[in-house]
């Protein structure tokens, strides 16, 4: 499994003004999205969204909007695309931080490889590389 948090890029030109903008508290490092996806891939995925938060107040008292797509394949195409899109964005920023506050110390700078060489870890066992390739290839081993 692998996550990542919000983070501001602390050193470039726009975190002052980013820092004014962003109104996250100290605690709070997460994207609030309202969406969640249950099988994305398959034939069968299930998109549940709307404007609950997922929680107990958002499903027991307020007035909130919540829609489950069954079985469209291309509307769960378009939330897991959304979903990656700000993954990638916050797996990087969160790499950064743990850089900046000396969790990760190097950073590999990767350049494009002409042998085969780079496909390695997409088929090391267990790997979260070789994990996401099974899942967007809709292999099962």
């Amino acid at each position: 499994m692998q996550t990542a948090v919000g983070a501001k890029i602390r050193g470039d030109a726009l975190y002052g003004w980013l820092h004014q903008q962003t109104h996250f508290g100290t605690h709070v490092r997460y994207v609030h999205d309202k969406f969640m996806l249950i099988d994305p891939l398959s034939n069968d995925p299930i998109v549940i969204t709307g404007s609950a938060n997922f929680s107990a107040a958002s499903t027991k008292y307020n007035d909130e909007n919540m829609l489950v797509i069954r079985g469209n394949t291309r509307v769960a195409d378009i939330y897991l695309g959304e979903f990656m899109r700000l993954f990638s964005h916050h797996d990087f920023r969160d790499l950064i931080r743990k850089q900046q506050g000396g969790t990760v110390t190097t950073v590999k700078t990767q350049y494009l490889e002409p042998t085969d060489k780079w496909t390695r870890r997409y088929y090391k066992p267990y790997s979260v590389k070789s994990k996401e390739r099974k899942l967007f290839s809709g292999a099962s081993s």
